[in-house]
């Protein structure tokens, strides 16, 4: 039977789960769902034990049980409501940082697609503004083209970054 758990705290992981709720009876499968942008978890799980009648007595003991300074709310999930893929990749470790650096520069990716014309055109007009007002001040200066090119995301100097210390 599959078992869902809303309203987790926020540091609970799957290991986390299983240890708990692995005191009612063999667990099948877990599965704690989590934000493809950061990785972090959205405060809910579905768990599968290998019996109905257990799940069953995990609802009735835990629905409304103070967990982690939370109250999580425990319900059964009928069988033709389970996804078939509901608990595909559940043993695939999710690193938040990389998670959200990937996703974060492919975002950035296609803002920088979209808005790339726009800005180029936006970026050469004021050029040629600067241009006219440069010539009618008397002074005889060409603009350089190279200002029209990406920057580098690259800092002139690089500096470490170092943790805070603790105590």
């Amino acid at each position: 039977g599959v078992v869902y758990v809303g309203r987790i705290p926020h540091k609970i992981q799957e290991k986390d789960l299983k240890i708990y709720f692995g005191q009612f009876g063999t667990i099948a499968h877990t599965r704690i769902a989590r934000n493809p942008l950061t990785g972090r978890s959205r405060h809910y799980a579905f768990i599968q034990y290998k019996s109905q009648e257990v799940a069953d007595i995990v609802v009735e003991t835990m629905d409304n049980h103070l967990f982690g300074g939370r109250l999580l709310k425990v319900k059964s999930v009928p069988k033709d409501k389970v996804h078939p893929m509901l608990f595909t990749g559940e043993r695939t470790k999710v690193s938040e940082e990389h998670n959200r650096k990937r996703t974060q520069s492919k975002i950035t990716k296609q803002k920088d697609a979209k808005l790339t014309p726009y800005v180029k055109k936006r970026i050469e007009s004021e050029m040629e503004k600067t241009q006219k007002a440069i010539k009618e001040s008397g002074i005889n200066y060409e603009v350089p083209k190279k200002l029209l090119t990406k920057k580098t995301d690259k800092p002139m100097i690089e500096t470490k970054k170092t943790k805070a210390k603790t105590n």
